[in-house]
């Protein structure tokens, strides 16, 4: 089942920043669904909050998306922080559905065998191919 909702105590065990906390409870309360949340933060311009969000967990990512959420939002960082973090499962989810590879620095391409590396290798030849 697609996530819906999230509540603050989910964004307290994410570890969010005491500002996007804030900004919940303010426009949010104890909880918000994914749509609204996704609308608010496009009508503030949070892309910075909006990538780090969505580089979460797959769940979250799944919904985020279902709701419009710009997986390309602040140049890009959801990827990239997927990738540094090693969210394997969110990065892939990101690429799926359109995630710009050329953002992602060489570097993390180039890592060497570790799984994460071939897996945006891979996306990267691919995406070189169409």
């Amino acid at each position: 089942m697609l996530k819906e909702t999230i509540t603050f105590d989910e964004l307290k065990e994410m570890r969010s920043s005491k500002k996007l906390l804030l900004f919940f409870l303010n426009n949010f309360g104890q909880d918000a669904n994914l749509k609204n949340l996704v609308q608010k933060l496009h009508k503030l311009k949070k892309e910075k909050c909006e990538a780090w969000l969505l580089a979460q967990n797959p769940e979250l990512t799944n919904g985020l998306i279902a709701a419009g959420a710009n997986i390309k939002a602040a140049r890009n960082k959801a990827l990239r922080l997927a990738v540094n973090h090693r969210r394997k499962s969110v990065a892939e989810i990101l690429i799926d559905n359109g995630a710009d590879l050329t953002d992602v620095p060489h570097w993390f391409a180039s890592r060497g065998e570790s799984e994460m590396a071939k897996m945006l290798q891979h996306a990267v030849r691919m995406t070189n191919l169409m």
